[in-house]
């Protein structure tokens, strides 16, 4: 299992490698640039679905502003007019970045509304494919599910268009729902959906059952997408660290999130790789690869375990893999609610501990549902300030505020009258001073 998962880091390496070499070596002629804003990373005109395999897949839905590289035209007669490129509009400085994704999420089930808000600014001007779209950002990550909800703040740096960083640090509350959360005191424990399950109905008070909790989690992201011509490849990486108030002397739980056994206090890792045919009309289908890999400390297994040389699991690499559909219905800068985009993932496991016959069958797929809306805020908030403004400035006036406009009218004739008066003095001073040295030249000497 560790060796397949060497093999499926280096195949996505190479695949990413590959792809980076096709887009910087293909022709700089006409190069062309969509973006929008799907639910993990952005595709040209259409939105793709989420890149966390989570409770629902969500937090992976982070802007991915691809690049597309084209072949130079056709050799033209040299009496023909050369043909304009288009050009792509020149993006904002300042954005207030929304992103609301609701999702349903079948073996493991789950169901959550994941909402990403950030303000990004523009880190410098490039017209170029590969560094138009750069920002830096900060903002928060409000999350609700049946069985937890979690806050935090997200910082976030794209200094290229094809490379994303980000961090999370969120504070997290499970409600003791849904069998979560769930606490063991060894990597080698019993986590499959049966146990879950059977624990989640022991009477109130039993030490094995459920219970509410909290804690933080840490999660440090890196998005990398190319695109040329139709066809898109991105790279979702995660590394993230759980921090729980767990029962005395339980060392890992269940993350039904990212559906692992996760170290408490330790971290794990989680990787999307998608391979993606991008059209015009706002249909984006592809394949996702994804893999998720535990890393356990000696001390989080049992003193017996310890002591019996005991310090191996199978809990990871797990790896699925599968087809993936999005459609767009429209992309328009003005609507308020902008690129609503439905999601469809169905991928096979085919490395689990429990999803690959043990206690689920293989053939049961990992479902996903979603819909997820993005946006620009800034140009709204704007415009309904600005509309704020125009308002009040055309309601009726008040008897008062018609009185002071009257006052205000008045002193205004009375200082132009002023004004004309002087200026009628000067002018006859002038004609006068004008008279005199006339008079004086005609004066015999």
């Amino acid at each position: 299992m560790r060796c397949s998962f060497a093999i499926a880091v280096a195949v996505v390496f190479s695949a990413c490698a590959g792809a980076a070499h096709a887009q910087t070596t293909s022709s700089p002629a006409a190069p062309e640039t969509t973006t929008a804003e799907p639910t993990t990373a952005e595709t040209p005109t259409a939105a793709t679905p989420t890149a966390e395999t989570t409770t629902t897949e969500t937090t992976k839905t982070e802007t991915m502003t691809t690049t597309t590289a084209t072949t130079p035209p056709a050799a033209t007669p040299a009496a023909s007019a050369p043909v304009a490129q288009p050009t792509p509009p020149a993006l904002p400085q300042h954005r207030l970045f929304l992103r609301s994704t609701n999702l349903i999420r079948y073996n493991p089930l789950g169901l959550i509304t994941d909402n990403h808000i950030s303000f990004r600014r523009m880190l410098y001007r490039d017209d170029s494919v590969f560094l138009r779209d750069n920002f830096v950002g900060a903002g928060f990550t409000p999350q609700v599910s049946a069985a937890f909800a979690r806050v935090g703040a997200l910082v976030e740096v794209q200094p290229l268009s094809a490379l994303r960083l980000w961090a999370n640090f969120d504070v997290v509350g499970y409600f003791g729902t849904f069998g979560l959360l769930q606490s063991f005191n060894s990597p080698t424990a019993d986590f499959s959906d049966t146990t879950i399950t059977q624990l989640g109905q022991l009477p109130a008070g039993d030490p094995q059952k459920n219970f509410p909790t909290w804690g933080t989690q840490l999660t440090l992201g890196a998005d990398v997408q190319l695109k040329i011509g139709p066809v898109a490849a991105r790279n979702l990486f995660r590394l993230v660290r759980g921090s729980y108030q767990l029962r005395q002397g339980d060392t890992v739980y269940y993350d039904q999130f990212y559906d692992v056994l996760a170290p408490n206090e330790g971290f794990y890792i989680n990787n999307d790789t998608d391979l993606l045919y991008v059209s015009d009309f706002g249909l984006v289908a592809g394949v996702r690869m994804n893999t998720t890999m535990p890393f356990y400390a000696p001390h989080q297994f049992t003193q017996e375990e310890r002591a019996a040389g005991i310090v191996d699991h199978a809990n990871g690499p797990t790896l699925r893999a599968g087809p993936l559909v999005s459609y767009t219905f429209f992309d328009d800068e003005r609507a308020l609610f902008n690129k609503p985009t439905i999601m469809v993932v169905g991928n096979w496991w085919l490395a689990h501990r429990y999803r690959t016959g043990q206690d689920v069958s293989q053939a049961v797929p990992y479902l996903v549902i979603g819909f997820q809306v993005t946006t620009d805020l800034l140009p709204h908030l704007i415009s309904k300030e600005k509309r704020a403004r125009e308002t009040v400035a055309e309601a009726p006036a008040t008897a008062e505020q018609e009185e002071e406009r009257e006052t205000e009218a008045e002193v205004k004739e009375l200082r132009e009258a002023e004004e004309s008066e002087r200026e009628a003095e000067r002018a006859m001073r002038e004609e006068e001073q004008e008279r005199l040295e006339e008079s004086a030249e005609k004066t015999p000497r």
